[in-house]
């Protein structure tokens, strides 16, 4: 693999785990059986008030933790996602990778 295209896979790595860790953080979701909730990167603002139930009265504080969990696990799978994504670039190639995409001779390498 060339430098340039080790380049291009890093930023390609990168954009992907950033796309989905905002993706994820500006999903709305559901919290507490039904409470309709912003995503987490917009404040977890509620987008409706209970008339009625446990929640009636906390629909801010129900919405904001379940916010912060969510945004933990878009961050921490985002993370985790750019490691594996660099993870794969850099490794060296394998001997089929370089038959394949190289053009080498499988006799010269075994």
């Amino acid at each position: 693999m060339t430098d340039k295209n080790r380049r291009t896979g890093l930023v390609l790595a990168l954009a992907i785990a950033l796309l989905f860790t905002l993706g994820w953080g500006l999903k709305p979701f559901q919290a507490a059986g039904g409470l309709e909730c912003k995503g987490p990167l917009q404040g977890s603002a509620p987008k409706e008030r209970a008339t009625r139930g446990f929640v009636f009265g906390r629909e801010e504080s129900v919405c904001n933790r379940s916010g912060g969990s969510r945004l933990i696990i878009a961050i921490l799978g985002g993370v985790i996602l750019a490691a594996v994504g660099v993870s794969a670039v850099l490794l060296p190639e394998s001997r089929i990778e370089r038959v394949v995409f190289g053009g080498e001779d499988p006799e010269e390498l075994y």
